[in-house]
């Protein structure tokens, strides 16, 4: 069991276990139908309080391997380190899914555009992808992908990889896309299915998403053909879509592999546990802290056929058999915008100091590409175009200083620019919640309220 692992083999897992009042010889003790009274482990709870090598195997950073970075938006940084040998089930279970998209590699040309610095995503897949086809690594340059294009011509089939908002701005430009036979492989930020089918009928082409996390690893779980299909029915599955989702959204919904994850539902949060014994830096029990939900094959197959019976072929139709993840989102209310996120907290502090300002909800646009922020404020105030004007430069200013990763992003991306929306006091869209305040609003709230968006 990696938990009696850890217990023996890193000194953090030790001392952590013990200020919960647990001994070693308790772990070693316990079955897998006990696993649930080892506690749960976060960023705040474990992570931050022990140095990284302590969480590491021996109290020793591996001598092979990488390290990636997460957490800019707290304005530290947190370091995960990842040895070369963890890479080998990780390789095995992209090139499955590699497999199931594209069984023919031979003419495919990646074109990467992922930010490449010390994040997970960009570096990892160009590694992860190089024995399958071939790869180029572009990061976020939008010419670059363009002149990639041009210069191997339409010969080829291509993949670019990037996060939603950026492929957006790719799409954006005057070029021939019809001419080329194009993919594209999204994740770091959940979109709409709205999005996903306006792309792929630009694109003629398919979306592919993947789930990963710094803190776990990339490739956590994938976006199948069937879930795919299943995604794409919940618009008009109504009664399927209450029973997926904690909001009766059309969430992210992916496969993974148990063999690798164990993946558990802890009330509506996800926490996972690494299985191979080859990592370097265990991770037992973790709270990712993003919401969502975790069937087997049979019991998403059994509920989808029981609400919707004429989606039943899409599992006849398909063979990979492999468990399923819902994710809703983070739990904390955070908006990620090209791997970035914008903690709730970081808007508050920073309109803290502005006397005509009282709440404030939050969107990601995705078609056009757009971060909105709605500030309820005092009287006039909401018709001031000085105030809004001032609070726009305020936050994009104070939100590039405070969280690195969004300064990163700012850098390439226009539309992380925070569009603000000034409404009276007391405007409904502020009193809307029934369980507890959401930081969060969707675009067709907006609609319903008559609140008009930017123009494209």
């Amino acid at each position: 069991m990696v938990a009696r692992k850890a217990t023996r083999e890193v000194p953090a897992y030790r001392e952590f276990l013990k200020t919960q009042g647990l001994e070693p010889k308790d772990v070693e003790e316990i079955s897998w139908s006990q696993w649930d009274q080892l506690p749960i482990t976060d960023k705040d709870t474990y992570i931050r309080k022990y140095p990284l090598e302590h969480r590491c195997l021996n109290g020793n950073l591996p001598m092979r391997g990488k390290i990636d970075e997460s957490g800019g938006a707290s304005g530290q940084p947190t370091e995960w380190v990842h040895s070369l040998e963890e890479e080998g089930p990780l390789l095995e279970t992209i090139g499955l899914y590699r497999k199931i998209w594209w069984p023919d590699a031979r003419e495919i040309i990646l074109v990467n555009a992922f930010s490449c610095g010390p994040w997970s995503g960009g570096v990892t897949l160009t590694l992860l992808l190089r024995n399958d086809m071939l790869v180029k690594t572009v990061g976020t340059d939008i010419e670059g992908v363009l002149q990639t294009l041009r210069s191997f011509g339409t010969k080829y089939q291509y993949i670019i990889s990037g996060y939603p908002l950026f492929l957006s701005e790719i799409l954006k430009r005057d070029f021939p896309w019809n001419n080329y036979r194009i993919d594209l492989i999204t994740g770091g930020d959940a979109h709409s299915i709205g999005w996903q089918q306006q792309v792929e009928r630009q694109i003629n082409g398919r979306v592919v998403s993947a789930y990963g996390a710094s803190d776990i690893n990339v490739g956590l779980g994938v976006q199948t053909p069937l879930t795919h299909a299943i995604r794409s029915a919940l618009l008009h599955e109504e009664k399927l879509r209450h029973r997926l989702s904690w909001y009766g959204e059309a969430p992210m919904i992916f496969q993974y592999n148990p063999l690798n994850i164990l993946v558990e539902q802890n009330e509506r949060e996800l926490v996972m546990t690494y299985l191979t014994p080859l990592k370097a830096h265990p991770i037992v029990r973790y709270n990712i802290h993003d919401e969502g939900k975790v069937f087997t094959y049979q019991e998403l197959r059994a509920l989808v056929v029981s609400q919707a019976p004429a989606l039943k072929v899409l599992f006849e139709e398909s063979h990979l058999r492999l468990p399923f993840l819902i994710v809703e989102g983070r739990s904390d209310g955070a908006l990620s915008f090209d791997g970035a996120n914008v903690q709730p907290n970081q808007i508050e502090d920073i309109l803290s100091g502005v006397p005509e300002v009282n709440r404030f909800k939050m969107l990601r646009r995705e078609i056009p590409p757009h971060f909105v922020i709605l500030i309820e404020v005092e009287g006039a105030s909401s018709v001031d175009e000085s105030l809004r004007e001032h609070l726009s430069q305020t936050l994009t200013k104070e939100l590039a200083r405070r969280n690195r990763d969004f300064a990163e992003s700012l850098e390439v991306n226009p539309a992380l620019v925070p569009h603000v929306i000034l409404l009276r006091s007391q405007h409904p869209i502020f009193g809307m919640d029934d369980r507890k305040y959401r930081w969060v609003v969707k675009e067709e709230v907006l609609a319903q309220y008559s609140i008009p968006l930017p123009s494209p």
